[in-house]
């Protein structure tokens, strides 16, 4: 955030909690399949994929505030 335009600094936040969540989502359903390959505790894969479908939920909520944010700027321009 090298901007000092905050509306722009706001928009490369919500990307990067975006982002961060999406990346998060992806090593968690990665570490998931390797857990079934290995057969291991269901407890275990259990709490894998309930954090999978935690980043989940995070990256579509960044989603929906980015695009949220967009369309309300979008409206102010008109």
């Amino acid at each position: 955030m090298t901007s000092v335009n905050p509306v722009q600094d706001h928009i490369d936040e919500l990307e990067a909690d975006e982002d961060r969540a999406a990346a998060l989502l992806e090593r968690t359903l990665h570490l998931a399949g390797r857990q079934a390959d290995r057969h291991l505790a269901p407890r275990l894969a259990e709490r894998t994929l309930r954090l999978a479908v935690t980043f989940h939920r995070r990256a579509g909520t960044a989603r929906r505030e980015l695009t949220d944010f967009i369309n309300y700027m979008e409206r102010d321009a008109r």
